[in-house]
């Protein structure tokens, strides 16, 4: 679980997807870890946090890369019930990445088409959705973020490296990271 700086990344809301947000082509490059839940704390004042995970996979049949992103933002029963969409990471940009995605991964929430402006219909909503998240995932694998265990920063436990590798003698692993600029 990471808790990232509010300067590193604002809290995530859906906007329209501008054409020029560039896709981060060397995200599998720089990926830390199988997972990452990016927890945020929130704006309503009835619930503490929100977040979402964001999961890297890799198709080897296509040889591409994809962002499975799970909103955690909205009250739900349970991990099974999220809304988890996939967004290939493929072409220059947030919107062509959505474009690719809506041709090739037919489902109730994003339908394949044939026509371009249906297809546009798709993917810019799709776009939008998943922009912070892109753009999360972009700044939390780039080096000019700093990653501190919480436990370390409030002195209940030694060092730590990021990324994680896996539980010490005792089977503690850091459970949350703190997230912030370099220069911080």
């Amino acid at each position: 679980m990471v808790h990232p700086d509010d300067d590193l990344i604002p809290w995530p809301h859906e906007a329209e997807c501008e054409g020029g947000d560039e896709l981060p082509v060397d995200l599998p490059g720089r990926w830390p870890l199988f997972g990452l839940y990016v927890v945020f704390l929130s704006p309503n004042p009835a619930v503490l946090a929100e977040g979402g995970f964001l999961h890297l996979e890799w198709d080897e049949r296509e040889q591409r890369a994809a962002l499975r992103i799970a909103p955690d933002t909205k009250p739900v029963a349970g991990l099974e019930r999220l809304d988890t969409q996939p967004l290939h990471l493929v072409g220059d940009t947030i919107l062509e990445a959505a474009r690719k995605t809506v041709r090739a991964v037919p489902s109730d929430t994003v339908l394949a088409t044939s026509s371009d402006s249906d297809l546009d219909w798709s993917a810019m909503p799709l776009a939008g959705k998943n922009r912070i998240w892109v753009q999360a995932a972009d700044r939390l694998t780039s080096p000019q973020v700093n990653f501190v265990d919480a436990a370390q920063a409030l002195g209940r436990a030694p060092g730590a490296l990021w990324p994680p590798e896996q539980p010490d003698a005792k089977g503690r692993a850091p459970l949350l990271w703190l997230a912030m600029p370099a220069h911080a």
